[in-house]
């Protein structure tokens, strides 16, 4: 009950004390772009409030469904504006009024209807949740101001509303936490769900997230609450608790968690460790004094803690993570703002990023940051507001924006997270509310939002893996995802069993036989095309690697690292992976060679000059070694992997495409023309060469005890040979993108 008086005394210490350190000096090469717009709005905060600050992050969409975009945003005098975001003019039917106490929170933006046209809902600290429609008309059933348990509660929500189809049934439910110790969920129509509200037993200051943890094709909520000792209920200690509920109130197995800090930082979700298995990401909060709540915690979907997390950070953490793709490989990393004035940031696994943690040298850092485009790039990087400077920080931690606020008219110090948005005016813009002075915030009585180009950004899209706005996205739903998580990985496959995939350039997989489906990447945009596809030891999961050396991980392929984030002098063309499956390799066309894991690096082919150039590799047995193959049907042989002999210096109807070991002392080729070629003790079986194929062969893979060998065409067409059965083919089916290679088992 006490925290929420306690935020003015506490947080507004922190403000009034650190906000307005010194202005550091920005990088050399720092861009700071002036705004396209700037709206000043006036009111004084409501008589109470607990901060003048405004925190909530701007929302951008298609309101009336006609191709226009607006901005929606609440601030602290209580009502909430909206402008159209191109100009930045004020749209017709706005203000409206949040009910009663500032609007805090975020605006959720939400197609209740399924008509394309958007609702704008926002809670307030009166204890008022609103829902509007497009033209600023009460969309029926609200406002709902709902009943507190006991009068000495607070009624108010510093929640945002998050929004989703809980019952995967086609419908929009809303979901937040409040500051009257429970958690409240109601139908698009303002109804109650059954099983809510559900008393947390504290307040709750937290956007709930909405996530399938349980992979039931429902949405669980996860929330965090405060905790005190010696008060009722099931967490009696000094800090907080992390919630997760069924749609029908029931609590989530493995769940909830205790931590040592008010859990004031809302909490995100997404797959870390590409093993289809939801990870939930959670600031630390604010409240108790430090040491308490210096770290971003990671739980599993059944509650366990995650690999290489907690991780700490110098300071409490009042403001959300976010997570996201910050080198365009498709990994996910975790960004989070500190007390300390530090920007941290961290890969899927815990370790600090190189180039980071970021000082923003301007006080307590009380925002969330957000991740999305900071220049021409094509990749994301991290936008942070810090007081009196807006920063756009490369994936590396370096300035490449500084926009320096109180200029121009600009106000005077950012606590949002930054909306990085297309408003449709042909370039990518950052959005953010502000003071509308650089004066002590208790007097502040005038607000603004600003929108700024993003340099370098015209004509770009927001590539995949942003994290754009406050909790990912405008339904506040606190993840990126797809709503309903893929189920978790299939077992593998037993002993004895036999299956192979393949791969298709644009990302897309097909199992035959025992083999798993794991996931892919089909229909979703790829820097740069899939060139190759590796299975782990136990044919748990599977890699796949880009042109660029992106890693795409599934089942139990763990992510060991990637080139994605370096520039190569040629494009990847192969990856082989070690016998433990801990590990692989990639090697570029020009032969150089990148080891991750437990892959030792062994030599390469990179500098010397090559008569063609690389397709592919294999590995020994052992792991100790390995073969590249070029074109020509030359081979290079690197560690404890013999020369058995090449093609190199003998004329080929067709190039070599690729390679396979034979799991002894041999391997084989393949040219595109299906014509094989054996070395060592690895037997000829057969080959395609001299019969008319539809397409062209563009990968192999060989059979256990190397008894056989499968090759595969670019229409997906499968030719076996010797003990490797034929499980199936994509032959004379429709494909999207042409199959580029195949990896088996049995």
């Amino acid at each position: 009950m006490h925290r929420a008086a306690a935020f003015a005394v506490s947080l507004f210490t922190v403000l009034t004390l650190t906000q307005w350190a010194g202005r550091p000096l920005p990088a050399a090469a720092a861009a700071s772009p002036t705004a396209s717009w700037v709206q000043t709005v006036g009111g004084a905060a409501p008589s109470g409030s607990p901060a003048p600050q405004p925190y909530g992050s701007p929302a951008l969409g298609d309101l009336f469904g006609d191709g226009r975009r607006e901005v929606v945003a609440g601030f602290p005098s209580g009502n909430v504006h909206a402008w159209f975001a191109a100009t930045g003019a004020p749209l017709p039917g706005w203000p409206r009024s949040g009910g009663g106490g500032p609007v805090h929170a975020s605006v959720s933006l939400a197609d209740l209807d399924g008509n394309g046209r958007l609702e704008v809902i926002a809670t307030s600290e009166g204890g008022t949740v609103s829902v509007w429609y497009p033209d600023g008309r009460n969309y029926p059933g609200w406002p709902q101001n709902p009943p507190t348990p006991a009068p000495d509660f607070l009624p108010g929500f510093f929640s945002s509303v998050a929004v989703g189809d809980l019952f995967h049934d086609g419908g929009r439910e809303l979901v937040a936490s409040s500051w009257d110790h429970e958690i409240w969920a109601w139908t698009k129509n303002g109804a109650v769900l059954a099983g809510f509200p559900i008393n947390l037993w504290d307040t709750a200051w937290d956007t709930p997230t909405l996530i399938d943890l349980e992979h039931t094709g429902q949405l669980d909520i996860v929330v965090g609450s405060d905790s005190s000792a010696g008060e009722p209920g099931p967490a009696n200690h000094n800090g907080g608790v992390y919630w997760a509920f069924r749609p029908d109130g029931s609590q989530v197995p493995g769940w909830p968690h205790t931590t040592d800090q008010v859990p004031w930082a809302s909490t995100a979700a997404d797959v870390l460790g590409g093993d289809a298995v939801v990870d939930v990401v959670a600031g630390s909060g604010h409240y108790y004094p430090t040491p308490a709540g210096q770290q971003v915690n990671v739980w599993r979907q059944d509650g366990s803690s995650a690999a290489g997390w907690a991780q700490p950070t110098g300071g409490r953490n009042f403001g959300s993570p976010a997570v996201g793709d910050l080198f365009g490989n498709g990994g996910r990393e975790v960004v989070e703002n500190s007390e300390d004035g530090t920007v941290y940031a961290w890969d899927a696994a815990g370790h600090p990023l190189p180039g980071w943690p970021f000082n923003a040298n301007n006080g307590a850092l009380l925002s969330s940051p957000t991740i999305g485009p900071v220049d021409g790039s094509g990749r994301n990087g991290v936008w942070v507001a810090a007081g009196i400077h807006l920063y756009g920080l490369s994936g590396a931690g370096q300035v490449i924006v500084d926009i320096y606020l109180p200029n121009s008219g600009i106000g005077g110090a950012g606590f949002c997270a930054p909306l990085i948005a297309d408003l449709g005016n042909g370039h990518l813009s950052v959005v953010v509310t502000l003071q509308a002075t650089t004066g002590d915030p208790a007097g502040e009585t005038h607000w603004q939002a600003a929108a700024f180009p993003i340099p370098g950004t015209g004509g770009a899209a927001i590539p995949a893996g942003a994290w754009p706005t406050f909790h990912g996205s405008m339904l506040r739903s606190g993840t990126t995802m797809p709503a309903f998580s893929p189920a978790p990985p299939a077992p593998p496959p037993p002993p004895g069993s036999h299956g192979y995939w393949m791969v298709a350039r644009d990302g897309g997989v097909f199992a035959f036989g025992d083999a798993p489906y794991y996931g892919s990447m089909g229909g979703r945009r790829l820097n740069q095309p899939i060139v190759s596809l590796a299975h782990t030891a136990d044919s748990g999961g599977y890699w796949m690697v880009a042109a660029d050396g992106g890693i795409f991980s599934f089942g139990d392929a763990a992510f060991h690292g990637s080139t994605g984030a370096l520039r190569l002098a040629q494009p990847i063309v192969g990856m082989a992976a070690t016998p433990s499956g801990s590990g692989y390799w990639l090697v570029a066309s020009d032969g150089g060679i990148f080891a991750f894991g437990d892959a030792p690096f062994l030599g390469s082919m990179g500098a010397h000059p090559l008569a063609r150039p690389i397709v592919g590799m294999t590995a020994t047995p052992s792991g100790r070694g390995y073969w590249m193959v070029a074109s020509d049907g030359g081979i290079f042989a690197f560690g404890d992997a013999p020369f058995y002999g090449s093609m190199g210096a003998s004329r080929l109807n067709a190039a070599v495409i690729a390679m396979a070991g034979n799991g002894s002392a041999g391997y084989w080729m393949v040219a595109t023309d299906g014509g094989v070629f054996a070395f060592g003790n690895a037997p000829f079986f057969g080959s395609m060469g001299g019969h008319r194929l539809n397409a062209p062969i563009n990968g192999m893979a060989s059979a256990s005890g190397g008894a056989g060998y499968r090759m595969v065409a670019s229409d997906g067409g499968i030719f076996a040979f010797g003990n490797a059965p034929f499980l199936g083919s994509m032959g004379g089916r429709p494909l999207n993108q042409a199959v580029v290679g195949m990896t088996a088992f049995g």
